[in-house]
């Protein structure tokens, strides 16, 4: 259902909303990227971002060429979360890990495999989390963020025998939200 308006609106600018769209996913790659490989220090990484920039595909380029990347490694370097991620102990924290599983069905005649990569499984105070980062506002309808966290949590469990809290860390709004463990999610 739309109002006249949001009709209107969506044909007339159409274009220059998938574009919007485009250079925000984009944005969120790259700032993924950035959390990822600790380059925080635009000084000492600018060479290393740009390369990793140039070996993406020209859409990427374009999308992302109107970034202040100092000025979004700043904002990055102001959120407690980041930097307390960043200094933890290896033997703690885990970024970008890569998980699969084998899902079977009640009968055990079907088999899902199940992939994903979590951004970050730390150890804090007795306790794990999966945190996943997200960038953009947080919207009500984010379920499939919440849906995303539990899948990581099941792997985890199932994968690890870790039993972990969710965090979804809206990184614009410096927002965490916690997403407990579902056993029958």
């Amino acid at each position: 259902q739309y109002a006249v308006t949001q009709l209107f609106n969506e044909f007339q600018n159409k274009e220059k909303v998938e574009d919007e769209v485009k250079s925000s996913i984009n944005r969120g790659i790259l700032i993924h990227k950035i959390l990822e490989m600790n380059w925080l220090d635009y000084s000492i990484f600018k060479e290393d971002i740009h390369n990793w920039i140039n070996s993406q595909n020209i859409e990427f380029q374009a999308n992302i060429e109107l970034l202040d990347l100092q000025k979004e490694i700043l904002v990055l370097l102001k959120l407690e979360k980041v930097n307390q991620i960043q200094k933890m102990e290896r033997s703690k924290c885990f970024t970008e890990l890569w998980i699969q599983a084998i899902l079977l069905s009640n009968l055990s005649s079907h088999q899902i495999l199940i992939t994903g990569i979590i951004d970050v499984l730390y150890y804090e105070n007795n306790q794990w989390f999966v945190l996943d980062y997200k960038t953009g506002p947080k919207t009500e309808n984010n379920l499939q963020y919440n849906n995303q966290i539990q899948t990581y949590l099941h792997l985890v469990k199932y994968c690890f025998g870790i039993d972990a809290i969710g965090q979804i860390f809206y990184v614009d709004e410096n927002i965490i939200d916690t997403v407990e463990y579902l056993p029958n999610f």
